[in-house]
């Protein structure tokens, strides 16, 4: 894992242990798709605050604390289910999707800051959200919140919830 969610990780051994204690079977968790949720979802929050004139960056890391928020906020995957077809932690790949996300994001900002025209600096933001989500789609693949378990529809939400029902309890 090179993009710094190593707490993720610890949470989500820490979920699985007790599944397996609460069901008596073994529950894979998708650390990747809570890896590529939170990236999107940061590199979304950077161009925000792009738009809004503020510093950005593209922060991948993320504490104890922030990693059970994201969790909660995502909800939990089986392994089994992740249909990605791109290891986009590790290496170049990591590399190549970060500088690709910033470059749109510069570019964004650079494009807003000469205009003072609010629609226009609307529809640089949504073609930026647009470019950022095609990036994502396009390098790593579907990465849908639904998805069949054990012959059961679910979202990520009601899979925690049926799976991983203690998850919002948990104290750091």
């Amino acid at each position: 894992d090179n993009v710094g969610t190593c707490h993720l990780h610890a949470w989500a051994s820490q979920l699985e242990f007790e599944a397996f204690l609460l069901h008596h079977k073994q529950i894979t968790i998708s650390t990747k798709y809570l890896n590529v949720m939170h990236w999107y979802n940061t590199s979304i929050s950077a161009l925000l605050d792009a738009a809004k004139n503020e510093n950005w960056d593209v922060q991948l890391g993320t504490d104890i604390i922030t990693s059970q928020q994201y969790i909660l906020l995502y909800g939990l995957m089986p392994e089994s289910a992740w249909t990605a077809h791109t290891d986009f932690q590790v290496g170049v790949m990591a590399k190549r999707l970060d500088t690709y996300v910033r470059n749109i994001i510069a570019r964004t900002k650079a494009k807003m800051d000469q205009t003072n025209n609010a629609e226009t600096k609307t529809k640089l933001f949504n073609k930026a959200q647009s470019d950022i989500s095609k990036v994502f789609h396009g390098m790593i693949g579907d990465f849908a919140a639904d998805f069949i378990y054990d012959g059961q529809h679910y979202t990520t939400k009601s899979f925690m919830q049926k799976y991983f029902p203690f998850a919002s309890n948990r104290q750091v």
